[in-house]
């Protein structure tokens, strides 16, 4: 089985699809915005706030090269939304794994992220369209693109461990 990385926007489930996938493939489960939190003793809005988006991108990409580089076994990676979009990020994780991009339409992130205060980019850009245009060329990076259009988190799970996990 490979090490798996999920990319997509704030909102499109990296995190709730990557758990139920890592259960079902029994396999550990990373988010790397608790990495990041875990790395700073700080919460990702705070670093935003106190240290500003170049600090955190620089923190992010150093705890992600971490990561790879400590981690021998394979696991399950939900990435933060921009991490793929910055430094030589997106090819060190498809160096190091399989890359999916979980693309989900504008209409429905929107829903998702009506009001959330934990999601600091979208408090300072304010223009969830304009994020979304800006990384569809970074995701489309990922090894594999897998729109989920109207599929639960278990479906997706499921037909990522049949359809990709199972070609490696």
């Amino acid at each position: 089985m490979p090490r798996l990385f999920l990319w997509g926007m704030p909102g499109s489930g990296k995190s709730t699809i990557g758990r139920l996938l890592a259960a079902r493939l029994e396999l550990p489960f990373y988010d790397l915005d608790a990495l990041i939190e875990e790395a700073s003793g700080e919460s990702i809005s705070e670093i935003f706030t106190n240290r500003g988006e170049d600090f955190f991108r620089q923190l992010e990409k150093r705890v992600l090269q971490d990561f790879i580089r400590e981690n021998h076994q394979d696991y399950v990676l939900a990435c933060g939304g921009g991490t793929p979009c910055f430094f030589d990020n997106a090819a060190r994780m498809n160096t190091a794994g399989t890359t999916i991009w979980l693309d989900v339409p504008l209409a429905v992130l929107q829903k998702r992220t009506a009001g959330s205060s934990g999601r600091p980019l979208l408090q300072q850009a304010g223009d969830l369209a304009q994020l979304w245009q800006e990384r569809q060329d970074c995701y489309r990076q990922a090894d594999h693109h897998f729109p989920l259009g109207n599929r639960t988190a278990e479906e997706i799970s499921l037909y990522i461990q049949e359809n990709i996990c199972k070609k490696r």
